[in-house]
């Protein structure tokens, strides 16, 4: 993922039964970690979308912005 600047960043996966899974995914991910934890960025909410017809069943995104 680049830096852009003025931009916000997202995480995108798909799987996790919950999101205490999915941020304990994030957290293990270097580039998704430091997505997250980049000082300009106040922001954070994470999102699911269900998709009971796909092999993952639901994909995350957590969206952190300023």
């Amino acid at each position: 993922m680049r830096d852009v600047p003025g931009m916000a960043v997202a995480n995108i996966a798909a799987g996790q039964d919950n999101l205490a899974e999915e941020l304990a995914t994030w957290r293990d991910s270097p580039g998704r970690r430091a997505n997250m934890l980049k000082h300009e960025l106040r922001c954070m909410g994470p999102s699911m979308a269900p998709a009971p017809q796909s092999e993952f069943k639901r994909y995350w995104a957590p969206i952190v912005s300023k």
